[in-house]
């Protein structure tokens, strides 16, 4: 379970360079049970870890 969750972590954070928004990274991954504020979680996390 671990590994899924990185591998979502990963895809979400491969689309800032994409410069999406979140709504267009929700709709890309529309088979993931995934919400705006966990996207909105994971960029303040990888900006605040960098």
């Amino acid at each position: 379970m671990k590994r899924v969750i990185n591998d979502v972590k990963e895809k979400i954070l491969s689309f800032i360079t994409d410069k999406k928004i979140y709504k267009d990274i929700l709709d890309t991954m529309e088979h993931i049970k995934i919400s705006l504020m966990t996207i909105s979680n994971i960029m303040k996390n990888a900006k605040t870890d960098e």
